[in-house]
């Protein structure tokens, strides 16, 4: 549910907005889901004014709900009232300098990372044309930046286009991947197929990638389950100095090779059953 990015909602508004998720949100508790469920607003838009009215108010009435925003934070007043910052990987990395990740983080904030079109070359993105491994690679980077999450604003932005792919033609396709100027691809990881929907080879990848990511976080616990390391920080810093880095150290220096990210992987699989089969 996007609760918009006017400067300043009025009292009307505030209201509907909180009838609208008044009619969803017991469904959401009744099926058990409710601790994955969020609200968003302010695409790409920081409001001092709106973002404290409009989530306080939801704040207030339903403080499970988490509230998202896809900017990023400035201080107070509004950083009390964010649960979830998505932002593009320039903006995290800035906000990564500025402390503000270091500062809200240990609170329970929570900070995603969002591609756009303004995540051009050598930062990673999925385009169409941006090597094929940066759809997997940008989870190592996730780790080694501490993102909690990743926002994609669209995968079957195919739905805007006229004709479904025909599977049994063959290989080759009339299908026009063009999203905005300069960005094939952007929000399309899905196709439309005349017999269903037609994964991308990038969203395979991105597949990879978070299964990569969750050997990552599985050696980070066996680390500290075993005594190697003494906590949380300890397991990443063991993690990322030992095999994320080599894969990337931030979003613009970071690996093209598929087989130093393949060995990685092993290493860290193979770090995994060493670590299982210890006592």
């Amino acid at each position: 549910f996007n609760v918009g990015w006017p400067a300043k909602f009025t009292d009307e508004q505030v209201k509907a907005r909180l009838k609208q998720i008044e009619a969803v949100w017991k469904k959401y508790e009744e099926a058990g889901v409710a601790d994955k469920a969020y609200v968003y607003g302010f695409d790409e838009h920081y409001q001092e004014v709106a973002i404290p009215q409009i989530y306080g108010a939801i704040g207030k009435e339903f403080p499970k709900l988490k509230r998202a925003v896809s900017t990023g934070p400035r201080g107070k007043p509004a950083d009390d009232f964010v649960d979830i910052w998505t932002m593009s990987l320039g903006t995290y990395f800035a906000a990564m300098q500025a402390g503000h990740i270091e500062r809200l983080q240990p609170k329970g904030v929570q900070f995603w990372l969002y591609l756009s079109t303004s995540a051009a070359p050598p930062r990673p993105n999925w385009w169409i044309d941006s090597p094929l491994i940066e759809s997997r690679s940008l989870f190592w980077l996730a780790y080694q930046v501490d993102a909690d999450g990743c926002l994609y604003y669209f995968i079957n932005h195919a739905i805007k286009k006229p004709s479904p792919i025909d599977e049994e033609a063959g290989p080759y396709t009339k299908w026009d991947p063009h999203s905005f100027p300069g960005h094939n691809g952007d929000g399309h990881l899905i196709y439309a197929g005349k017999s269903g929907p037609v994964p991308s080879v990038r969203m395979a990848n991105i597949r990879d990638g978070i299964e990569d990511y969750e050997y990552l976080k599985a050696l980070e616990r066996l680390l500290i389950k075993k005594g190697v390391v003494k906590n949380q920080a300890e397991a990443r810093k063991h993690v990322k100095e030992q095999y994320v880095r080599y894969v990337g150290t931030n979003f613009w220096i970071h690996t093209h090779e598929a087989e130093l990210l393949r060995a990685m992987r092993d290493r860290v699989a193979e770090a995994i059953e060493k670590l299982n089969k210890s006592p």
